[in-house]
């Protein structure tokens, strides 16, 4: 074989494995997708109660998301003060 054909049959093959490659990424992202529910059981609590429950343990970074808290619920007390038109 010639190198000019050896390059040509590398080349075609790198295509056919980058097509193939693409097409299974595609093919694979169309798989169906389990719903939220059954992800992970439900514990009856919402997303607020869930964090609260996770502030006020001894978890590693509990005390962020109690931080977090406090600042989203401080945010939405000025919207609302805001859109009710008071200082």
């Amino acid at each position: 074989m010639s190198r000019q054909k050896i390059r040509r049959l590398a080349a075609n093959l790198v295509l056919v494995l980058v097509l193939s490659l693409g097409l299974l990424g595609l093919f694979g992202n169309c798989s169906e997708k389990k719903s939220k529910s059954e992800r992970q059981p439900s514990t009856g609590l919402t997303e607020s109660q869930r964090d609260s429950v996770i502030a006020a343990s001894r978890l590693p970074g509990a005390r962020v998301v109690g931080r977090a808290m406090a600042l989203s619920d401080s945010a939405k007390a000025r919207a609302k003060r805001i859109d009710d038109g008071q200082p």
